[in-house]
């Protein structure tokens, strides 16, 4: 495991159109900030850029309210950027949101909008959760002065789990694809890192060959404690079929140690469907066999 450290270049012209804000001041009067992100990759990975695809920076002032919003895309992340902001004389809060894309809605914030209100969503399709963006966040907190030049290190966490899952045993139902694979999961998150209390059922999108159901999918990191709620449900009546389990639960002590350490964490998942029992394996172990009875019935 190692640090990877990214830094944003932003091109001149494209400053001059992002850097607006309601105090009006000269860059002469502002601090500059020269922010430098990093954060923690497997040792697999080489390139230090490829998992960012896109920047979001709010910043608030000392009193938590709304000050700037800036936009940047892959195009200007480069390994050995700058990223650069000038600020005026006060205390600041700067949130970064790393590759919220198509999956996440980000708030439009305006002045008078307080730190504490806002939130961070996932978008649903159709009312339907699928998946999430591979999100990664960082609140910083710091005080600048006029004149000052200061390099900011911003390590990020990553907010998302991957579940590689996979479903066998399905030739025995009449219509396998009747029937999908369901989790809950929160679906917010605000600008302080807390998740918000809006629970949804996620409904990964499954490839279907025969008997076996194939999909890949990504929720918000959950707590060592928290109680994640799986199972097999029918699209006709919305009611649990099959089972229901805890995922959390079953995932190995050694999966759950890397959840603070800053690590990509992924988790195969496998439901095996037998005449009489579920069973469950994680990363190819059985960590589960749950008794049922009129299966498919």
């Amino acid at each position: 495991m190692k640090k990877i450290i990214i830094t944003v270049l932003v091109a001149s012209s494209l400053m001059s159109c992002t850097l607006s804000d309601r105090v009006g001041y000269s860059y002469l009067d502002k601090a500059e900030l020269t922010l430098n992100y990093q954060f923690t990759k497997d040792e697999d990975f080489s390139k230090s850029n490829e998992e960012i695809e896109s920047l979001e920076l709010y910043i608030f002032d000392g009193n938590g309210m709304f000050f700037r919003q800036e936009s940047y895309t892959h195009s200007h992340i480069l390994p050995n950027g700058i990223y650069q902001t000038y600020l005026p004389n006060d205390n600041y809060t700067i949130v970064s949101w790393v590759n919220a894309d198509e999956n996440t809605t980000l708030p439009t914030c305006v002045a008078g909008d307080c730190l504490e209100d806002i939130t961070l969503k996932v978008k649903g399709s159709r009312g339907e959760f699928n998946t999430m963006d591979d999100l990664m966040y960082n609140c910083h907190h710091i005080r600048v002065q006029k004149g000052d030049k200061r390099d900011v290190t911003i390590d990020l966490s990553k907010l998302t789990y991957h579940i590689d899952l996979k479903i066998t045993g399905l030739e025995s139902l009449e219509a396998p694809e009747s029937y999908y694979f369901g989790t809950e999961n929160c679906t917010e998150i605000n600008f302080n890192d807390q998740k918000g209390n809006c629970v949804e059922m996620y409904k990964p999108t499954l490839s279907y060959n025969g008997g076996v159901a194939v999909g890949e999918f990504k929720v918000l990191q959950f707590a060592p404690e928290a109680t994640i709620p799986i199972g097999i449900f029918s699209k006709e009546t919305s009611e649990k079929h099959f089972f229901s389990a805890d995922l959390n639960s079953l995932i190995p002590q050694y999966i759950k140690d890397d959840m603070l350490s800053g690590k990509t964490l992924s988790t195969k998942v496998q439901i095996d469907v037998h005449e009489e029992y579920i069973s469950i394996k994680i990363e190819d172990f059985e960590v589960a066999k749950i008794q049922i009875e009129n299966l498919g019935e």
